[in-house]
C-alpha cells in the first residue's frame, strides 16, 4: 500500500479519514466519532504500518545485503540484523504515531553503526519541543554552546558543563536518546555530530525528557528546571546547523606564506574546479614548503578527486604505487540480486540521459557483471576473498615538501577513504577525529511501502580491505572551535611553518 499523508494530520495520534485514502478511511471510519474508540484504531494503524515496514527493510538488508550473507563471514551484521529486526518488531507494537514510527525505522537503522545505512522519515513533526540550549562534546565534556533568549531561564547557562538529567549522568541519558536514535555511540565523532540535539524532543516513546538538568560551572552546580516549548522546525534547525561542531572547509587553492591550503569541503562537482586547479598549478605547488589539505565539513563523494589531487602534487606514479585503492587489485564485488540489478540499471539510464554513454558505461558493466552472475547461480559478480597483491615501490614523490591533511567529526565515507590515502602518501593528519564506517559500499535508497520513509541498503562489497574503514586519529588534535576559520588557519600555520 502507498498511502500519502497531509502532515498536519499525522503529527498527532488522531487521523481524520480521507477520501483520497482508502486505507485511511479502513483504519478511521466516519463512525469512530469516541474519542476513546479513534485514539486505539489510531494506535492500531500506526503499529499495522510500522510492523510492515519494518518487515519490508528487513527483507531488502536480508535478500540485498552483502552483509546478510554467511560467505562474506560477517557474524556481527547478521546477528545484528536478527536481534535489531527483534527489537524495532517488538516496538512497532507499542507505536501509536508518526513520531514513534519514525523512532522505530531510525533504531532499526542505527543499529548497524554505519550512517550508510539509515532510514529517512519523508515527514517529521512541523514543531517538535526544545528546551531552548544546544550543547558540544568538547574532549568528553557536555558544553552548553547557546541559549535562546526567548527562554526565561533565570541564569546564562552558556560555557556551563552538563553533568546530569533528572538524576542521571550526562553520558547515560546523551546514549538513551541518542545513541539508539541519531548516532552511531561507540564511534567518537558520531556522538560529537549528534550531541546538539540533546535537548530536541521528538516525541519519541522510547527516550524520556529530562526534567531537569544539573550545570556547573568554576566548580558551583547548579540544578535547574528545563522550560519545553514546540518551536518551528525550519527555525530549530538553522540554530542547530549554526553550531554543529564541524567545520566548512570550501573549496579553493591559496597561497599560504611559503605553503598552500587547498580545500575541498566535499567529493562532488565542486571539487573538479579544484582539482584541474591543482593539476595547472602543480610545478608551484611542488616547490611549496608545505600544503595543507583541509577537508573539514567532507561527507563524501567520489574519492577520486583526492587520489587525482595527490597526484598532481606528489606525481601520478607515486601516488598509483601507494595508494591501498588501487595498489593491490582487489575488487569491489556486488551482491547480484534482481533489487540490485534494477538499481544499476536506473542509475546507467539517469547517467545516460544526464551525462552521457561514457558515465553510463562503467555502470552499465556492472549490472551486466550481476546479470551473468545470477545467470551461473552465483550470489556476487566475484570472490569475496581477494589476497592482496601490494607492489613496493621506490618512485620518489615529486614533492619534497611537508604534507598535511586536516580533518574533522564530519570526516565520512570517501573522506574516510581519501584521509587513509594521504596518510599512505606521507601526509599527517592534524586537526579532529574522523567517523568510521564499513567495507559495504554503493548505496540503494528505496521508498518503504508506506510512503513514511526511505530505507537504504549497501550492495556493494570493497574485497581485500578491513571491515572497519576509520576511525583516523590526527597526531595532533585540535581542541578549539573547528569552525573558527581563522583560529584554524594559525593553529595549522604553527604546526606546518614553526617560528
Amino acid at each position: 500500500m502507498d498511502i500519502r499523508l497531509i502532515v498536519e494530520n499525522l503529527l498527532h495520534r488522531a487521523l481524520p479519514c480521507m477520501a483520497a485514502s482508502a486505507v485511511l478511511c479502513a483504519a478511521f471510519p466516519a463512525s469512530a466519532s469516541d474519542p476513546n474508540a479513534l485514539s486505539e484504531e489510531g494506535a492500531a494503524y500506526w503499529q499495522h504500518v510500522t510492523t510492515g515496514d519494518v518487515e519490508v527493510a528487513y527483507r531488502r538488508l536480508l535478500d540485498n545485503h552483502p552483509g546478510a550473507v554467511p560467505e562474506v563471514g560477517d557474524q556481527n551484521f547478521r546477528d545484528t540484523l536478527e536481534n535489531a529486526a527483534n527489537l524495532a518488531r517488538k516496538r512497532a507494537r507499542q507505536v501509536n504515531s508518526l513520531d514513534g514510527y519514525n523512532a522505530v525505522l531510525r533504531g532499526f537503522a542505527n543499529s548497524f553503526q554505519d550512517a550508510h545505512l539509515r532510514a529517512r522519515p519523508t515527514y517529521a513533526s512541523a514543531k517538535p519541543m526544545w528546551a531552548g540550549l544546544i550543547t558540544n562534546l568538547r574532549d568528553g565534556h557536555w558544553i552548553v554552546s547557546f541559549q535562546d533568549s526567548n527562554y526565561a531561564y533565570r541564569e546564562n547557562l552558556v560555557g556551563t558543563e552538563l553533568a546530569s538529567c533528572s538524576g542521571r549522568p550526562i553520558d547515560e541519558v546523551a546514549r538513551s536518546t541518542l545513541g539508539g536514535f541519531r548516532a552511531d555511540w561507540g564511534t567518537e565523532a558520531e556522538r560529537a555530530k549528534s550531541a546538539t540535539w540533546l535537548f530536541v524532543d521528538e516525541d519519541n516513546p522510547f527516550a524520556s525528557r529530562p526534567s531537569e538538568c544539573t550545570f556547573v560551572k568554576d566548580g558551583v552546580s547548579h540544578t535547574v528546571l528545563l522550560l519545553w516549548n514546540r518551536v518551528p522546525a525550519s527555525e530549530l534547525t538553522l540554530k542547530l546547523e549554526a553550531h554543529k561542531p564541524v567545520g566548512a572547509a570550501g573549496f579553493g587553492v591559496r597561497r599560504l606564506g611559503k605553503g598552500y591550503w587547498i580545500s575541498v569541503e566535499a567529493f562532488w562537482t565542486a571539487a573538479v574546479k579544484v582539482t584541474d586547479d591543482v593539476e595547472r598549478m602543480s610545478a608551484d605547488l611542488r616547490k611549496a614548503d608545505f600544503i595543507i589539505f583541509d577537508v573539514r565539513g567532507n561527507h563524501g563523494g567520489t574519492s577520486s578527486f583526492g587520489h587525482d589531487i595527490a597526484a598532481s602534487i606528489l606525481g601520478k606514479s607515486f601516488v598509483d604505487a601507494r595508494d591501498p585503492e588501487t595498489n593491490g587489485g582487489c575488487p569491489t564485488i556486488y551482491r547480484a540480486s534482481p533489487e540490485n540489478i534494477t538499481f544499476f540499471e536506473s542509475i546507467a539510464a539517469e547517467f545516460s540521459r544526464d551525462r552521457g554513454a561514457q558515465y553510463a558505461a562503467p555502470v552499465e558493466e556492472i549490472a551486466g557483471q550481476m546479470k551473468s552472475a545470477r545467470a551461473a547461480g552465483r550470489t556476487f559478480t566475484g570472490p569475496v576473498k581477494c589476497n592482496s597483491t601490494k607492489t613496493t615501490s621506490r618512485v620518489p614523490s615529486a614533492f619534497p615538501g611537508k604534507l598535511y591533511i586536516l580533518t574533522d567529526n564530519a570526516c565520512f565515507s570517501s573522506c574516510l577513504t581519501v584521509t587513509n590515502m594521504w596518510r599512505h602518501f606521507g601526509a599527517q593528519q592534524i586537526g579532529q577525529i574522523t567517523s568510521s564506517d564499513h567495507h559495504y559500499n554503493n548505496v540503494n535508497d528505496l521508498m518503504l511501502p508506506s510512503g513514511l520513509a526511505t530505507f537504504s541498503v549497501q550492495v556493494g562489497l570493497a574485497t581485500g580491505t578491513p571491515l572497519m574503514e576509520g576511525p583516523f586519529t590526527p597526531a595532533v588534535i585540535y581542541k578549539g572551535d573547528i569552525s573558527d576559520d581563522a583560529s584554524v588557519e594559525s593553529w595549522a600555520l604553527a604546526i606546518a611553518a614553526p617560528k
